[in-house]
């Protein structure tokens, strides 16, 4: 029982927070007279999400889907490569340098050679989740 209440009391501090930052975001801008334009307000930030929802739900779920195929496929990859590379010592010492070469380019650096590969689309995106 003290587990759960120390629980809530952290989750609490947390949410309390991340309120007390929004509310100080508010009325910040309203007493400052802080353009619009310049730091629009969160209550007018969650407005215009309501408003736009209906344009912005397919590309959430586009990015979403991409999102989870590649994750999907990056696992499959990386689990039968981590059994090939773990299971035999030739593979380990051939891959590895491979690895660790290419977990140092950051993603970002890779996007625009895949979108002008395979255009812009799905492709370049679950590539790029993977």
């Amino acid at each position: 029982m003290e587990r759960v209440s120390e629980i809530i009391r952290e989750k609490g501090a947390s949410t309390a927070l991340i309120i007390g930052v929004f509310v100080f975001w508010e009325l910040f801008c309203l007493m400052a007279g802080i353009s619009d334009i310049l730091l629009p307000r969160p209550t007018q930030i969650i407005a215009a999400l309501i408003q736009y929802w209906p344009a912005i739900w397919p590309h959430t779920w586009q990015t979403l889907y991409t999102t989870i195929v590649g994750f999907g496929i990056g696992v499959v990859i990386g689990l039968l490569l981590g059994i090939l590379i773990g299971s035999s010592k030739l593979a380990y010492d051939t891959a590895y340098p491979l690895l660790v070469g290419f977990s140092s380019i950051p993603k970002v650096a890779v996007v625009p050679i895949f979108v002008l590969w395979y255009g812009a689309g799905t492709v370049p995106a679950i590539l790029t989740a993977m």
